[in-house]
């Protein structure tokens, strides 16, 4: 029979272990339309993260800026610069800041998920917030949902922010609230990729994938290589999950 402690021991593990799995990996790209989700709180002080990405058309992925994401030098800006240094023009490829947020989607799931978002919306949210007639949509007793409308394509898309006029809970069940919560990734956490895959990608851009290159492209506007593919994107850099406090 299992003593007390060799439960309490396993138990601990297991909780840990669900922290680990739980909201790892799952981003979010907004989809054209309208989407209606909920900012989570987050224990760093802001609800969001600053980041940075860069497109490389032809290798169908996404790649984190490393220097722009806060980890050191990047191989992709060391790359560009030195073809910048024999002539060519690369400044559709720069890496382009983005910031990462805990939230919900309305309608989709009820665990939460890192929300992409670009300095339109950003912009558009943080105006909100600073507007005491609406104040911190993160809330969990008295936030408000945001519907983000996504139109266009390239340097045409637009997002519109609206939040609803309703302040009401995150959710009725304090239960789901709390699992919510804790359920957030760590957006401190957030990891570049090795070095040698991020070169295999290079190699591929380089040996042809630029060539389908387009400069329409605008900074808010993340090309999907499946529409499907909107939750744990695969071209993305890991996130994980961290117990916040209650």
């Amino acid at each position: 029979m299992l003593s007390k402690d060799q439960i309490n021991k396993y138990q601990q593990k297991f909780e840990q272990l669900k922290r680990k799995t739980s909201g790892s990996g799952a981003f979010y790209f907004f989809k054209d339309g309208t989407t209606r989700i909920r900012l989570l709180p987050d224990d760093s002080g802001t609800f969001y993260r600053d980041v940075a990405m860069h497109y490389l058309p032809g290798t169908k992925r996404l790649v984190w800026c490393q220097s722009g994401s806060g980890h050191g030098d990047c191989i992709i800006c060391e790359k560009l610069s030195e073809l910048e240094q024999k002539g060519k023009d690369v400044r559709q490829y720069v890496a382009k800041g983005k910031s990462l947020a805990n939230g919900v989607v309305r309608g989709a799931e009820k665990n939460p998920c890192v929300l992409v978002l670009g300095t339109m919306v950003q912009k558009q949210i943080l105006q909100f917030l600073l507007d005491p007639d609406y104040g911190d949509p993160c809330d969990v007793k008295i936030g408000y949902d945001i519907d983000i409308d996504k139109s266009g394509q390239g340097l045409d898309t637009e997002y519109a922010v609206k939040p609803r006029p309703q302040k009401t809970p995150l959710d009725q069940d304090r239960k789901i609230v709390l699992s919510m919560l804790d359920n957030r990734s760590d957006l401190s956490t957030v990891t570049v990729m090795d070095q040698q895959e991020l070169i295999k990608i290079w190699d591929v851009f380089a040996r042809g994938g630029n060539k389908s290159a387009s400069a329409d492209i605008s900074d808010d506007e993340i090309p999907a290589d499946d529409e499907d593919d909107t939750f744990n994107s695969p071209h993305i850099a890991r996130v994980t999950s961290k117990k916040f406090k209650k």
